[in-house]
């Protein structure tokens, strides 16, 4: 274990994760940069648009938005829907919404992934793709999802962090259109400034009475009340905010491939494997092709809803996943989840993305395993939600 302290200090990152960005966030606005452009001449890194400028844009009398997104974050894709709104409702009124992709995942930087994502959602407002993070840099920003709102004078009049506030922000953007003289009295404001969560956790991540207490919650704040996103690979492990697996022997070295044997003794937050598997730089990647089912990733977690990221990597895998040891049922199954002739439950990876693998009734403290027979099958991230409709 005495390497895991020089890995920390090396791979210590200062980016936070998307899913810390469901807490409200203050900001005092004089650390935001009051003006702010995009200089992105490149064609092929434009998506649904030739090159744009925000100083180009204002000075046509619009107002732009711009929103920092990746596609696997679940916070970003929560936001969506919102995004896709207020662009057919204000478009014409002189609002442009420019989404800045900053990714997250190596396979995020294709664009090939991205169009495929941006066109499987309808998105079609500009998308800028932004992998050498220099807009992410230029507007000194530090979350997934964030919107900055500029003024017809060029001015960030108003910014936001995370998902929520959706009025908020709606309002923010009639209020800066009605300063170019557009006319938007017909147009209904928006009824959503929340998502709704799951009554039996409307005190969102803390509370007074936390479900797990000190002796099993494994977490670095009290009284968490849905698990944390958990990342795999060893660039987040060894990090500051990171310590994601269970098992010491994940920390002994990068890049190993190792023969993990799970207790069974789970602590929330935390991921335990089983058999044989490497820890990679973003991923857990399995090492074996086998006959049976007893390689798996296991964790604890206390939600309502279970999302998983994965790369096929040009092959399709199956993926075999239990709740509380039992195959899923159709009321505990995601969207992604089909189920063989025995009615075991699965999930098929083939594309890089997210995978929405558990939706159940209502918010609760589960055990989750997915197995793998094969080789080269990968996984990056878990997401939890307390969403009413999941995800």
């Amino acid at each position: 274990m005495r390497k895991i302290f020089i890995y920390i200090s090396i791979f210590t990152i200062l980016l936070i994760s998307c899913n810390s960005s469901e807490e409200k966030i203050e900001i005092d606005s004089e650390q935001i940069p009051k003006t702010k452009d995009i200089i992105v001449s490149d064609p092929q890194k434009w998506i649904n648009s030739k090159p744009l400028k925000v100083n180009k844009l204002l000075n046509e009398n619009k107002i732009v938005l711009i929103d920092f997104w990746t596609y696997t974050c679940v916070n970003c894709l929560r936001t969506l829907p919102f995004l896709k709104e207020w662009n057919e409702k204000y478009r014409s009124k002189g609002l442009v919404i420019i989404g800045v992709h900053t990714p997250e995942f190596e396979f995020e930087k294709k664009k090939n992934n991205i169009e495929d994502f941006v066109n499987t959602l309808n998105i079609s407002y500009p998308i800028v793709i932004d992998n050498d993070y220099k807009i992410w840099d230029d507007f000194e920003n530090r979350y997934w999802p964030a919107k900055y709102l500029f003024d017809q004078n060029g001015e960030i009049i108003y910014q936001h962090f995370g998902e929520g506030d959706y009025i908020e922000t709606e309002i923010a953007i009639r209020k800066a259109l009605t300063n170019i003289n557009q006319d938007i009295s017909k147009i209904p404001l928006g009824e959503i400034n929340n998502q709704e969560y799951s009554i039996k956790a409307t005190k969102g991540f803390f509370s007074d009475k936390p479900g797990i207490n000190e002796s099993n919650k494994g977490s670095e704040k009290p009284y968490f009340r849905m698990t944390r996103e958990l990342y795999m690979g060893y660039q987040r492990n060894f990090s500051s905010r990171g310590m994601y697996s269970g098992q010491e022997e994940y920390y002994e070295e990068i890049n190993q491939t190792l023969n993990y044997f799970d207790k069974q003794d789970y602590k929330h937050n935390r991921f335990y494997l089983n058999g044989l598997w490497k820890n990679g730089k973003e991923s857990i990647i399995h090492q074996r092709d086998i006959d049976s089912l007893e390689d798996y990733i296991a964790l604890k977690f206390l939600a309502k809803s279970v999302n998983v990221v994965s790369d096929s990597d040009k092959k399709e895998f199956i993926a075999y996943i239990k709740l509380d040891d039992k195959y899923l049922t159709k009321e505990s199954a995601g969207k992604d989840i089909e189920f063989d002739d025995s009615g075991k439950s699965f999930f098929r990876v083939n594309e890089p993305k997210m995978y929405s693998i558990i939706i159940l009734p209502e918010h609760g403290e589960h055990t989750l395993k997915i197995f793998s027979k094969e080789k080269d099958f990968s996984l990056f991230a878990f997401t939890f939600g307390n969403y009413k409709d999941g995800f």
